[in-house]
């Protein structure tokens, strides 16, 4: 069914609750036809009457394992898409001099240049004011803006004492901003 029909994010599971409620009630349903048709017909009827109810238990048990299973699977191969700083941490205290290790997930990291799907590489926005929508180019030409367009994971940056923001930006192979999914704020103070 969930090939044919579109029921919603998490549809499929009403679906097999609603065959499961479709069973007990055929059963109990049956059960009384049975007590009232068995006081003189015997035990063929009650075979035949139990006949539906047994087939909609095992579709039913079937339908919910692959629903299940299927989301289980879903979740396991497709990470959430996401970019974070491995280091430093939000709210660090750090020196002037200031380790930045970067990290992706749910994406591959490739040189700039062609532009693939699912691929991309790191920009570095040190205070920057404005942040990046989906379809925007990093801005080029400015210290405020680093580009790792050779697939850098990690550089160093030397920054005045005081408080700074620092955003991870992810962008495609041509500098074209991935957006707020893929973007990653903290806050860090040089001493």
């Amino acid at each position: 069914l969930r090939g044919h029909f579109y029921l919603g994010e998490r549809g499929h599971y009403y679906l097999a609750l609603t065959f499961c409620q479709l069973f007990l009630a055929n059963i109990n349903l049956r059960v009384k036809l049975i007590d009232l048709d068995t006081l003189n017909l015997g035990d063929k009827i009650m075979r035949l009457n139990l006949a539906l109810p047994i087939c909609i238990l095992f579709s039913s048990v079937g339908y919910v394992h692959n629903v299940l299973a299927n989301d289980y699977y879903n979740i396991k191969q497709s990470p959430e898409q996401r970019v974070y700083f491995i280091e430093p941490k939000d709210g660090a205290v750090v020196g002037n001099e200031v380790k930045v290790v970067m990290g992706v997930q749910g994406m591959e990291i490739k040189p700039a240049g062609a532009v693939v799907e699912n691929t991309g590489h790191h920009h570095l926005l040190i205070d920057a004011q404005q942040q990046l929508n989906v379809g925007e180019a990093v801005p080029t030409g400015s210290d405020k803006h680093l580009h790792f367009g050779k697939g850098q994971t990690e550089t160093l940056i030397k920054l005045a004492p005081g408080t700074h923001t620092l955003t991870l930006q992810f962008a495609n192979g041509a500098h074209v901003s991935y957006g707020e999914k893929m973007r990653s704020t903290i806050s860090v103070t040089a001493k």
